[in-house]
């Protein structure tokens, strides 16, 4: 696989074939660690929640995984329109089912435009989200910080860098 991340017990991996296929061959698999044989066991495959309109939302090209939760980029989504707007699909681990599920369905950017390719790059601390755009303009290059309220992750903070000119 060419996009990876770990926690201390899980391992989230994304292949090439995952990056730029549609929806229907879209999968990020999850594999847990299993200290007391010292194997590593797949347990899951996510798949992206079907949408219209979203074939070739490049699901899976950034991952973040922690304990109880699995966050997949989907950066060419397309948002009301807005042609690559981008996304992320979050997940959470069932622990008394020992299960991955979707929950709750999809997050864009609360200030989303075309091409921005929100879910560009992800990571996951805690509670605490920070989710990268990649847009065709660097005058929109942002990380949204997010934390987790209940279920589903909220916007706290947009970090822009400052342009500099001269």
């Amino acid at each position: 696989g060419s996009v990876i991340a770990t926690s201390t017990l899980w391992l989230a991996v994304a292949s090439n074939s995952t990056l730029y296929h549609g929806a229907d061959t879209a999968i990020v698999h999850i594999f847990k660690s299993d200290p007391s044989s010292s194997s590593i066991v797949r347990v899951a495959g996510l798949r992206p929640k079907s949408i219209s309109n979203n074939q070739n939302m490049k699901f899976g090209h950034s991952v973040a995984i922690g304990p109880v939760d699995a966050v997949v980029g989907a950066p060419a989504f397309n948002l009301d329109g807005k042609i690559g707007a981008g996304a992320f699909m979050s997940y959470r681990f069932r622990a008394a089912a020992d299960v991955w599920g979707r929950h709750p369905l999809v997050t864009s950017a609360y200030d989303a435009a075309a091409a921005d390719h929100f879910g560009h790059s992800l990571s996951l601390e805690g509670t605490y989200l920070a989710v990268a755009n990649n847009p065709d303009s660097p005058a929109r290059q942002a990380v949204y910080v997010m934390t987790k309220n209940g279920f589903e992750f909220v916007h706290l903070h947009k970090i822009q860098a400052q342009t500099r000119l001269g």
